[in-house]
């Protein structure tokens, strides 16, 4: 291995570590929380409410329109099970977007995914530094509404 692909390789590290400290209010530690009979790993992550809506709507994947329950509270009070990128399904908040979705449970008990432009502390179409990505299990626990093996 040459020194330059080093170097290059060294600096790839430094830039991820750099990309996840831009967040100036990333996520908590994880916590593991039983919803449904099943256990998922967990995290709480600091968010807004906007003002004109009144709450931060919880939406179904792929379809940012279609609204299946809302988050009532700022703050860190509301967790997340992973986060996951969706090109297309960019949501604008005043100044801020972000295409970055969060997959959570609803105040009123729904399944669903958060886009990041409600997350408090990121760049406009940034993840959040320090939640996890999500996996196939989060996915289908996020879209069956039925218990599956999400968060193991």
């Amino acid at each position: 291995m040459s020194r330059l692909s080093v170097i290059v390789g060294a600096l790839a590290l430094i830039g991820a570590d750099a990309a996840a400290t831009r967040d100036r209010a990333m996520c908590e530690r994880e916590q593991k929380r039983t919803v449904d009979g099943v256990r998922l790993t967990t995290q709480n992550c600091p968010v807004y409410v906007p003002k004109r809506l009144g709450y931060v709507p919880v939406v179904k994947f792929g379809n940012r329109s279609h609204e299946v329950g809302k988050l009532l509270k700022g703050g860190s009070v509301n967790w997340f099970v992973c986060q996951m990128h969706g090109a297309s399904q960019r949501v604008t908040e005043g100044r801020y977007f972000n295409t970055w979705w969060a997959l959570t449970l609803s105040d009123d008990g729904h399944r669903g995914w958060v886009n990041e432009v409600y997350f408090k502390g990121g760049r406009n179409d940034e993840r959040d530094g320090g939640l996890r990505a999500c996996q196939r299990a989060d996915i289908r626990w996020g879209q069956s509404g039925r218990p599956d093996r999400a968060g193991r």
